[in-house]
């Protein structure tokens, strides 16, 4: 029985894994700014690099890393900040990039 119960634990996990990386994933190195619809800066895991979360109209997720001494991940912020001004005004979800330098 508990050699079941493993099998299906593992298909599951399977599962899981392979609809993340078909559904909710975007894996394309193309973004196209006007259809961000959230960005968040995801907690610090080193103080080398910083992640951030971009959440699409299709509610694909790209994650994309930039490293602290390079200082481009205000730049980014700005420029999509900058091109979907009309997003960041309609919504309270604004980007707080006070924290990156801490």
């Amino acid at each position: 029985m508990g050699f079941c119960i493993d099998w299906i634990c593992l298909a599951l996990s399977i599962l899981e894994k392979l609809y993340k990386t078909l559904f909710v994933f975007k894996w394309g190195n193309e973004i196209i700014i006007n259809q961000v619809k959230e960005i968040d800066i995801l907690p610090i895991e080193n103080e080398l690099e910083t992640k951030v979360r971009l959440r699409f109209l299709n509610n694909r997720i790209k994650i994309m890393v930039f490293r602290n001494h390079e200082n481009k991940v205000d730049a980014f912020i700005g420029v999509i900040k900058k091109e979907s001004n009309q997003f960041f005004n309609a919504t309270s979800n604004q980007v707080d990039t006070s924290l990156l330098h801490s």
